[in-house]
C-alpha cells in the first residue's frame, strides 16, 4: 500500500508558498560548486586594468592649450581691447562670459608666439598688426585647457574680419552637419566693460595688461615724453616698460 504525501506539502506547492524542487540535470554535476554564481562582465566591456598598467600602456596624456593676441588701442583710460564672440549655437544668444581673446590650439612643435599669430589670422580673416607683442603669461581654464596670451597694440576694423569656420551635428542627434563661424562678431570695449563681457578665466590676461600699461606709463615718466610714447607710439608694451 503507497505512503501518504504530506498534505501541507501539497498545498504549499499549490498555493505558490513553497518553491518545487528542481529536476535533475544530466549535464550539471550534484556538487556544491555547481550552484555557487559566476561573475560576468557586460558585454563589450574589459575588466578594469592597475593605473600602473594603463600609464604604462597610453603613456603621458597631452594637455591641450591655446595662444591668441590681445589687441589693444589707446592710453590711460581710453584703452580698448579687441574680444572676439565665440560662434555656434550654443553661444549665439549668450553675451556675459561668452567673448574671448582670439585664440586657437596649437601643436608641442609650434612656436607658442608664432601660433598666436596664425590663429588671429585663421579665427579673423585679417593679418595682425605690425608690432613686438609683449607676453601676458598663461591661464589655466576650466576645462583644463591651459590658454598663453600676448598684448600687441594696433588698429582693425570690426567689420573687416571674414571669420573661419568649423561643422557640427546641429540639432544634436539630427544627423544633419551644418557650418559655424569660429567667431561670430569681434568688437572694441574698455577695460571694464571687457572683464564683464570676457570668458571668466581669461579676465586675468586684462588686469596683466593694466598693469603692464601702468609700469610703462611710470618707466617713461622718469625722463621719458608724457604719456609713455615709446617705440609703440601709445605708451604701451611698444615701449621699454617691463614685461610681465
Amino acid at each position: 500500500m503507497p505512503r501518504p504525501r504530506p498534505q501541507g506539502l501539497i498545498l504549499g506547492h499549490a498555493r505558490g508558498l513553497m518553491p518545487r524542487p528542481c529536476p535533475a540535470r544530466a549535464d550539471v554535476p550534484a556538487t556544491p560548486q555547481a550552484l555557487v554564481p559566476r561573475p560576468r562582465q557586460r558585454a563589450g566591456r574589459r575588466a578594469r586594468r592597475p593605473a600602473a598598467a594603463v600609464r604604462g600602456t597610453l603613456g603621458t596624456v597631452t594637455r591641450k592649450r591655446s595662444a591668441g593676441l590681445l589687441l589693444y588701442r589707446g592710453a590711460g583710460p581710453a584703452v580698448e581691447v579687441l574680444l572676439a564672440h565665440m560662434g555656434g549655437p550654443f553661444w549665439a544668444t549668450k553675451d556675459e562670459g561668452a567673448w574671448t581673446v582670439p585664440k586657437g590650439e596649437y601643436d608641442e612643435d609650434e612656436a607658442p608666439e608664432a601660433a598666436a599669430r596664425r590663429e588671429f589670422q585663421e579665427e579673423l580673416g585679417v593679418a595682425p598688426p605690425g608690432g613686438e607683442p609683449v607676453p601676458l603669461g598663461s591661464v589655466t581654464q576650466t576645462g583644463g585647457k591651459l590658454v598663453v596670451a600676448w598684448a600687441l597694440e594696433g588698429e582693425l576694423e570690426p567689420a573687416e574680419i571674414t571669420p573661419g569656420t568649423f561643422a557640427m551635428e546641429w540639432p544634436k542627434g539630427s544627423g544633419r552637419m551644418r557650418e559655424f563661424p569660429e567667431i561670430d562678431r569681434v568688437a572694441w570695449f574698455g577695460l571694464d566693460e571687457a572683464r564683464r563681457k570676457m570668458v571668466v578665466k581669461q579676465r586675468i590676461f586684462l588686469d596683466r595688461l593694466e598693469e603692464l600699461l601702468q609700469g610703462a606709463k611710470g618707466v617713461n615718466g622718469c625722463g621719458g615724453r608724457e604719456g609713455g610714447e615709446g617705440r609703440g607710439g601709445r605708451g604701451g608694451p611698444g615701449g621699454r616698460g617691463p614685461r610681465r
